[in-house]
């Protein structure tokens, strides 16, 4: 799904390499903004991917890990701030009916033809559907992380809403924690995926509806303190 977006500002560090493994940016970007005290609530993660992956060698992929932030937000090194593209102007309707036209010329035998005035509806436009692939169950290593907290309250108040807003609720969230410049992070994350390509799958039906995640390993999370209270098991327990 291609959206077009409003103009907003980014705040965020760059990443070169595999996408997959932009996560240590997100982790180095959240790392820099609680130690600076610049943090804000409302800041959404979102990921800024340079170059096509088909067409640029893994090692020189280029991307930005970043959060929304107001301008008054100051922006020291490691982070910059990166405005996010305008969006792309409409086309015109004559515009379009003549991209539409040009698209069923034939153009393997020119030939000569006597030109005539006429007005005629542009030609239809077809699309072919794309089938979307389930999200497999399983136990690979692969884990979606849908964000990094300074306190279990607002890991467990951050995946309630998340688990709300893109139906995640009957999935049960892991939680781990990292220490990023001496401050206790919580990451909140799901897994039970049959691979990487069904946690990316997710990761990106999340995305398509306006949230953030990525796809990395599992680095010890656990359904442990307030994430055993939505695990599948707990939850029919609580229903007998």
């Amino acid at each position: 799904t291609i959206r077009t977006l409003a103009e907003q500002t980014l705040l965020g560090v760059p990443h070169s390499g595999s996408y997959m493994g932009i996560g240590k940016a997100f982790e180095a970007l959240y790392g820099a903004l609680f130690s600076r005290n610049i943090f804000q609530p409302d800041m959404r993660m979102i990921g800024v991917f340079l170059d096509d992956p088909d067409l640029v060698a893994e090692e020189k992929l280029r991307s930005f890990a970043c959060v929304t932030a107001s301008g008054d937000v100051p922006a020291e090194a490691p982070t910059y701030y990166t405005p996010a593209p305008a969006p792309r102007p409409a086309e015109s309707p004559a515009q379009v009916r003549y991209a539409a036209a040009a698209a069923t010329l034939d153009r393997s035998a020119p030939h000569l033809v006597r030109a005539v005035q006429s007005t005629l509806p542009p030609a239809p436009i077809f699309r072919r559907a794309n089938p979307v692939a389930p999200v497999r169950a399983g136990n690979s290593p692969y884990v979606v992380q849908l964000g990094a907290f300074s306190n279990e309250a607002n890991a467990e108040r951050a995946w309630l809403g998340v688990a709300r807003r893109y139906g995640l609720s009957g999935r049960a969230p892991l939680t781990t924690t990292i220490q990023v410049n001496g401050r206790t992070m919580h990451r909140v994350s799901i897994a039970g995926f049959a691979g990487q390509a069904d946690a990316a799958r997710l990761c990106g039906a999340i995305r398509s509806q306006g949230g953030a995640c990525f796809v990395r390993t599992n680095a010890g999370d656990a359904s442990i303190r307030w994430a055993a209270r939505y695990a599948p098991n707990a939850r029919r327990q609580r229903d007998v």
